[in-house]
This record gives C-alpha cells, sequence and structure tokens, in this order.
C-alpha cells in the first residue's frame, strides 16, 4: 500500500482550513482513500469552524479568514465599470450613426430597376 501527502480544504462560511491527510493509495477500485483518523480529522475541524471555534480548528489545520476583494454593493457602483459600460455605449452610438444601414431600396435599388413591378 503507497500513501500519498495531500491537503484537503475545508471551508464555512468566510473561514477555510487547509487540513494535511494521507491519501492512501492500493489495488482496489476504492483507490485513494483517507484513513478513517483523517476523515475524522476533517469532520472535526469543520464541525469546530461551524461552531466558531476557530482556535481549536486551528489546532488541527491552517485555518484563513476569506475577505471579499469587491462587495456585492460597490459592485454595482464601481466607477470604473460605469466608465467602461457609458464608453461602449457612446462608441457604439457613434457607430451606428456613421454606418447607418441603408434601406433594402438604396441597397438594391428599387423593384422597378430589377425589372419586377
Amino acid at each position: 500500500m503507497n500513501t500519498k501527502h495531500h491537503v484537503k480544504l475545508v471551508q464555512e462560511g468566510n473561514y477555510l482550513a487547509e487540513v494535511d491527510v494521507l491519501l492512501q493509495e492500493d489495488e482496489t477500485g476504492w483507490s485513494p482513500y483517507l484513513s478513517s483518523g483523517d476523515a475524522l480529522r476533517l469532520d472535526r475541524v469543520r464541525r469546530a469552524l461551524q461552531d466558531g471555534e476557530v482556535k481549536k480548528a486551528a489546532t488541527m489545520a491552517r485555518v484563513f479568514k476569506l475577505v471579499p476583494l469587491i462587495d456585492e454593493r460597490e459592485s454595482s457602483h464601481n466607477p470604473r465599470t460605469d466608465i467602461t459600460t457609458s464608453a461602449v455605449a457612446e462608441s457604439q452610438t457613434s457607430y451606428s450613426k456613421e454606418k447607418s444601414p441603408q434601406s433594402d431600396e438604396a441597397k438594391f435599388g428599387s423593384e422597378k430597376s430589377h425589372g419586377r413591378e
């Protein structure tokens, strides 16, 4: 039986834990799998984070606090997004004025000119 070091991630709320485990590999169809001790440790880390016991989780794993880079409320009023959106709208408007589509009659001539009446 071979073992391989692996890091499992456990996320609960705004916390992420990196839990070191050993994956066990063998010739069975169930490979790779965790030892029962590693599986229980993953469950204990998850339960500790769910209960808000960050220090307890940190004794069994590396724990990180997740912080959003852009708050959803800010993203809808992002000045850079507003500038980009308005610039695209202006360029589309000026393009459509310059390249206004011709009527079918102007493109292909009237039906009379093609011998159709």
